[in-house]
């Protein structure tokens, strides 16, 4: 479950010395500290590939700096999403002054992923890495994992995009059994852990046990996607979803997308509850069935 703060902040990066246990070498002293950097998201541009022009179709946003100065971004992009750098494929590197478009077509994705772009057929997550001036690299690798999801960092470090005019064959029997959590920027679970989902109670509809996570929360109640066979798309209607500690009643809606290709739910979601009133910020929890 994530709490929103509003912090000032600056972000370092601990440095582990080849002689850190040397006699004498205080861990965690400001000396053997340094500050690392990480790409701002300033505007969101277009966040989806059009599979009909997928060779033309181009998603970008602007990015901006914190922490050291930045000369370029390289762009990474993975199918689904994974955290694994040895995963990823090196797009471009996007020169950096103040401020950059990041900016890429699905040519140039399908290039990185060595296929031509008419075989991207699910979604993709891109990561930008910024290099400093200096020649340091950081991106969500080598950056805690949770910094990224607190919104008052506003990291820009993990870029999901949709893929959208594809339609798998949808088939409601498919969605019956565990799917593994990819990642989760609501943070109840990590990657691995297993949520059961069942077809129905309706046609066209699945139901899944999701938060908040048993190891969090309590009453938990299931969740209803409405699935669009012809689009592959899922609505969430706003829906009670069970107690966190201190924090009872929580409801939750979103958008989505299922595929029996990819064995993927993507669902973007917003919470709210009687002591928070509506949490303004989305969050994406990815997961492939097992």
């Amino acid at each position: 479950m994530k709490k929103i703060f509003s912090l000032l902040f600056v972000l370092i990066f601990l440095l582990t010395l080849s002689d850190s246990c040397t006699k004498g070498v205080v861990t965690g002293d400001p000396k053997y500290l340094i500050s690392g950097a990480y790409p701002t998201l300033l505007t969101q541009g277009n966040a989806n590939l059009d599979y009909i022009h997928i060779d033309t179709s181009t998603v970008s946003i602007t990015v901006g700096e914190k922490g050291s100065p930045v000369a370029s971004v390289n762009l990474w992009v993975v199918r689904g999403s994974n955290l694994n750098p040895s995963s990823w494929k090196l797009i471009k590197n996007v020169p950096f002054k103040d401020s950059a478009v990041l900016s890429v077509t699905g040519a140039e994705i399908g290039q990185a992923l060595s296929i031509p772009a008419d075989s991207i057929k699910t979604g993709l997550t891109i990561y930008p890495e910024v290099v400093t001036t200096d020649g340091r690299k950081f991106s969500i690798s080598n950056t805690p994992t949770n910094f990224q999801s607190f919104p008052s960092y506003n990291m820009a470090l993990i870029w999901p995009i949709n893929l959208i005019n594809f339609v798998c064959p949808y088939d409601q029997a498919f969605f019956d059994g565990n799917f593994a959590i990819i990642s989760d920027q609501w943070n109840d679970f990590a990657a691995g852990d297993l949520i059961p989902v069942k077809p129905g109670p309706a046609a066209n509809q699945i139901t899944i046990s999701l938060y908040p996570s048993p190891n969090v929360g309590s009453n938990r109640m299931p969740i209803i996607l409405n699935v669009d066979p012809a689009t592959d798309s899922v609505s969430i209607p706003l829906q009670p979803i069970g107690d966190y500690p201190g924090d009872p009643n929580y409801s939750m809606q979103g958008i989505g997308t299922v595929s029996v290709c990819s064995g993927i739910i993507s669902l973007t979601v917003f919470f709210q509850s009687p002591l928070q009133g509506s949490i303004p910020d989305a969050y994406n929890v990815q997961m492939i069935k097992q």
